[in-house]
């Protein structure tokens, strides 16, 4: 699965169906799961540069967000939190992104990641 990074970017960012998620993935049970195989995936490279889109409010880009409709936030608990059914609305939300970016940082930089 040497392009399987890619395919997850490329799903996040354009919400297919969680079908197609696992199936490239074999999507985890928890956010902390998730993160981990993102991690996994990058493999064993000295230099990785994870980049994503900035939600500004009131942006054009956040208006035609508003127009296509989003999706409840869902507040993540932590890293065991379980990830939803239906995580395509999962990411009709960028709030939702936003904390799953930032639970990927948080899990990425851990002392047990590190090991």
């Amino acid at each position: 699965m040497s392009q399987s990074l890619g395919y997850l970017l490329q799903l996040l960012e354009r919400h297919y169906s969680l079908k197609m998620v696992m199936l490239y993935l074999d999507m985890p049970p928890t956010f902390k799961h998730i993160c981990l195989k993102v991690l996994d995936l990058l493999g064993n490279k000295p230099d990785v540069i994870f980049s994503t889109d900035m939600y500004v409010e009131d942006s054009i880009k956040s208006q035609e967000r508003l127009r296509r409709g989003t999706s409840d936030k869902i507040l993540l608990e932590g890293v065991n939190t379980r990830r939803p059914a239906d995580f395509k609305l999962f990411l009709h939300n960028g709030d939702n992104k936003k904390q799953l970016f930032k639970l990927m940082l948080c899990v990425w930089s851990s002392e047990e990641t590190a090991e």
